[in-house]
Formats: C-alpha cells, structure tokens, sequence
C-alpha cells in the first residue's frame, strides 16, 4: 500500500536478493552511524583540544570574530 493505493509488483519475490539486499542495507546504516560518531569527535576534539571556535560559528545567533 502507498498511499492507500496497492501498486504492482515490480519484480517478483526473490527471498536470496531480499537477504542480500538487505545485507548491503544494513551494513550502509553502521557506516552511517559511525560517521555520524566521527563526525561529532571531531567537533569536540575541536572545541576541547584545539580550543578554536569551530563549533561555535557553527550554532545559529552566535557571533564569534574569526
């Protein structure tokens, strides 16, 4: 359903290409995740260790000189 319409199937079942589909699905949400987690090391690595205003230019209202 989509919608509240049933659309046509597209291909017909296949159980061995929904397991692998799904395979590749997972495996690209944790390399998601973890980018989104160095993403944000990174942010704080910045703000604490190398004590520049990086992730304060990044917050909306603030006004800090480069």
């Amino acid at each position: 359903m989509f919608y509240g319409m049933e659309l046509p199937p597209l291909i017909a079942q296949d159980k061995a290409l929904a397991k692998e589909i799904e395979g590749w699905h997972v495996l690209f949400g944790q390399i998601g995740y973890w980018l989104i987690g160095l993403h944000a090391l990174a942010g704080i690595a910045h703000h604490y260790l190398l004590r520049d205003n990086t992730v304060l230019r990044m917050m909306p209202g603030k006004r800090v000189s480069p």
